[in-house]
């Protein structure tokens, strides 16, 4: 029964993200194939975690899993964008990434200031990375390569509303 519980839930929560988090209908950026993959691996290990419950702590520790489940599958399979509007702290994250090769794009306020910068949290992201667009852009494209999967965090800095724009390319 449980089990049933935490799958329509999974199920749910990751149909609304999509259909949130994007105001047009998104392309997906892999194939069915790696989707059923990306989404058996996130409910397996959500599954795994509802046998432990038992604190109110180990119940919040869950939630945020399937949080970065989510962002997880989201970023896998979605070309990604994320916005002041969803995101009004400027932390977005922990995202997993499992290609190889994306294109950021940060979009602010034309005649605004600001910056992102990302951090790994685990696995063979760069160790950093920043991207800003000169005083006379709004905004900036730059390549994120990565060495293999790991999950990542990014902080936008400004005053004005911006957009980071996540692509896999392979």
């Amino acid at each position: 029964m449980l089990k049933s519980l935490v799958i329509g839930m999974f199920v749910l929560l990751v149909g609304a993200s999509f259909a949130i988090a994007q105001d047009a209908t998104p392309e997906a950026s892999c194939s069915p194939a790696e989707f059923k993959e990306a989404l058996t691996n996130g409910l397996s290990s959500l599954q795994e975690q509802v046998t432990t419950l038992q604190t109110e702590e180990d119940i919040l520790a869950f939630l945020l899993g399937m949080e970065t489940s989510i962002d997880g599958l989201r970023a896998t399979c979605v070309d990604t964008s994320f916005s002041s509007e969803n995101y009004p702290n400027g932390i977005i994250g922990p995202i997993r990434f499992t290609g190889t090769l994306y294109e950021v794009t940060f979009t602010i306020e034309e005649g605004g200031l600001g910056y992102a910068t990302g951090v790994t949290v685990e696995g063979d992201c760069p160790s950093s990375f920043l991207i800003s667009p000169s005083s006379n852009e709004s905004s900036e494209t730059d390549l994120m390569r990565l060495r293999g999967e790991c999950f990542y965090m990014f902080e936008v800095n400004t005053s004005t509303e911006w957009t980071l724009d996540i692509v896999r390319i392979r």
